[in-house]
């Protein structure tokens, strides 16, 4: 990066002969733990990490270059760096809905298209991009499926397919568990949500695909015996068909798919 005055009225910006791209950046942030990411200062460009943060948040598009901007008030306070990225996101803003993030699964039985919640549920919706905008889910699989009639020992059943990472690369953090009675985003047909353990706070990339309403997954509902219930963050506007083919297809006796269906590729649209 340079600082250069060679524009009418001596205004200063900071230019970058090539510029990089948030997803690009991203690599470099997919390594570190989430809560590092707030420590984190980059001398030439000092508002960076807040707004690829914001960026991640809402649902912007990262492939987007970082573009010069007026660098006259460039002292590293708080509020120069979110000037600084509010300037960033409104230039970007066009390209998607505020909250709302597009993706697409792509499998061998066709395509899935899902809208992702960031709003309501930033804490999964950051978790889960990250691994997207990671390419972690390429790869992966789709290994389970839940059926009213594969489920004998729960006396209150579910319908989804199971859905997780390529297991050859790492896990991130743990996510806390966004409930739905805060979130407000219930478990009907066609939403995403977290797999967890018996602890609320456990869910990694494990995310399940619901097939037809599932209220016992929300708060307060019964199929976990601690009622937490599980993080919706999601849920598929194109593809359903394609959802219920891969929960038809053959499994064994611990409802594991024989064989997973693979992910091919799960990436923003």
């Amino acid at each position: 990066a340079k600082m250069t005055s060679q524009f009418p009225g001596r205004r200063q910006l900071l230019t970058r002969p090539q510029t990089p791209r948030f997803d690009q950046i991203l690599q470099v942030f997919a390594k570190l733990p989430i809560d590092w990411q707030p420590r984190i200062r980059i001398q030439l460009w000092p508002n960076l990490h807040e707004a690829f943060s914001i960026a991640c948040q809402i649902g912007m598009p990262t492939n987007q270059p970082i573009q010069a901007f007026p660098a006259t008030r460039y002292p590293a306070t708080m509020t120069s760096r979110r000037s600084l990225a509010a300037l960033f996101l409104c230039a970007s803003l066009g390209h998607a809905q505020s909250g709302r993030v597009l993706v697409i699964i792509e499998t061998n039985p066709g395509t899935i298209e899902a809208e992702i919640d960031a709003q309501h549920a930033p804490k999964t919706t950051a978790s889960f991009l990250r691994y997207v905008d990671a390419g972690q889910y390429n790869s992966g699989r789709f290994h389970r499926t839940v059926k009213h009639d594969n489920q004998p020992n729960n006396a209150i059943k579910i319908e989804v397919i199971q859905g997780r990472r390529n297991e050859k690369t790492p896990a991130f953090p743990l996510v806390p568990l966004e409930r739905t009675s805060v979130t407000g985003l219930l478990h009907k047909n066609g939403t995403l949500s977290m797999a967890r353990s018996q602890n609320p706070d456990s869910a990694e990339s494990d995310f399940f695909i619901c097939i037809g309403d599932q209220p016992s997954l929300d708060f307060g509902g019964k199929r976990n015996p601690d009622g937490q219930g599980f993080a919706a963050f999601g849920r598929v506007t194109k593809g359903m068909d394609i959802v219920r083919k891969i929960q038809a297809q053959p499994y064994d006796a611990r409802q594991q798919l024989t064989p997973p269906i693979t992910i091919l590729k799960l990436r923003r649209r």
